[in-house]
């Protein structure tokens, strides 16, 4: 018999659970839900247990509320999966005994998992039984992941012929690299960041300067900001989170002096040699998407670096009914995506 109980637990105990999963990720750890308590989300714990005791199935839904009691709940890289077999009844009644569980403890919501186990049929098949797919999506669900346990020589080796040309003229600039998140690095961050902005006339910030202080202040060593400086200016530098063995890139800005020598070419490659060194070995160098044109830039930019291409189970909604989830979808597509 399988049971979802609420987690009231210690943040160690949670996270540490979580490494037993394959897809486990930075998104679903305790302090993530901790991150986001101060961007006005609440976190919710679930965890699934067998009839041992032992923990099958985990998910941390980021809770908003809205007037009228309406809400929307947001589980980014979740459920994780501690035992998964898409073709078994344990499977089915994970994803059932979860759909049922987020219905009787919300009214008036509408929830939004984005799975990061890769695709299968037989899975993908069992979400559909108890969710569905989004009107709008939130991500494209593709990814790009890198195995560090490679040497650098073979990274290099699996990048495109025009990658290898624009890293190795990068590299002969002897930009100098840092790595650190202290409130220097982060306001050398941002005004790369806003710099970037002004220049690609884009008006909307993913994050504010105190979003990424408060980032840090609760993922602490966890978060890595690492800048590269060019006759002693910052020109490019980027986020990345970790989780044990596991990196994400999560964003990143160049200014102009940056692009002009490549500098987000040496960065990507310098990362590889910094991340393993640290004991990394799997990086996800964040979406790509191959609908939207105007990802056309970024989807080269990174496919060029020669990860594995994967597709994840991606996303999936459930709705206390029909006409919430519609009006959730629609404001997801005039806000483009953000919540």
């Amino acid at each position: 018999m399988m049971v979802w109980k609420r987690f009231y637990g210690l943040s160690d105990y949670w996270d540490e659970a979580l490494t037993y999963s394959e897809d486990y990720n930075v998104f679903q750890t305790y302090v993530w839900g901790e991150f986001k308590k101060t961007t006005g989300w609440v976190p919710e714990r679930w965890i699934a247990s067998d009839k041992n005791g032992d923990i099958i199935c985990m998910v941390q839904i980021l809770i908003k509320s809205f007037p009228a009691g309406f809400k929307i709940g947001w589980a980014t890289g979740g459920p994780v999966f501690i035992s998964k077999n898409s073709s078994t009844k344990d499977f089915d009644n994970m994803l059932s005994g979860l759909a049922e569980t987020v219905c009787k403890n919300n009214s008036a919501i509408v929830t939004r998992f984005n799975s990061q186990l890769c695709y299968d049929q037989l899975a993908s098949y069992t979400f559909n039984k108890y969710f569905k797919r989004p009107f709008f999506r939130l991500n494209s669900g593709y990814s790009l992941l890198f195995d560090l346990t490679l040497s650098v020589k073979e990274l290099l080796k699996n990048m495109t012929s025009k990658h290898r040309y624009y890293v190795r003229k990068a590299v002969e600039k002897n930009v100098v690299w840092r790595e650190g998140n202290d409130e220097k690095f982060i306001m050398e961050f941002c005004k790369l960041y806003e710099d970037m902005l002004k220049e690609k006339d884009i008006k909307s910030l993913i994050l504010s300067k105190e979003d990424i202080a408060s980032l840090v202040f609760s993922l602490d060593k966890n978060v890595v900001i690492f800048t590269g400086d060019f006759d002693g200016l910052p020109v490019t530098s980027c986020i990345v989170l970790t989780f044990k063995k596991k990196a994400f890139y999560y964003m990143a800005a160049t200014n102009k002096r940056g692009r002009e020598i490549m500098g987000s070419y040496a960065m990507v490659y310098r990362l590889f040699e910094y991340l393993k060194e640290k004991g990394i070995t799997d990086l996800d160098l964040g979406g790509i998407d191959p609908v939207s044109s105007d990802a056309r830039g970024v989807n080269h930019f990174k496919k060029g670096f020669g990860g594995r291409m994967v597709e994840y189970l991606g996303e999936w909604e459930l709705a206390s009914c029909e006409w919430i989830r519609w009006a959730v979808n629609i404001a997801i597509r005039l806000k483009r995506g953000r919540l």
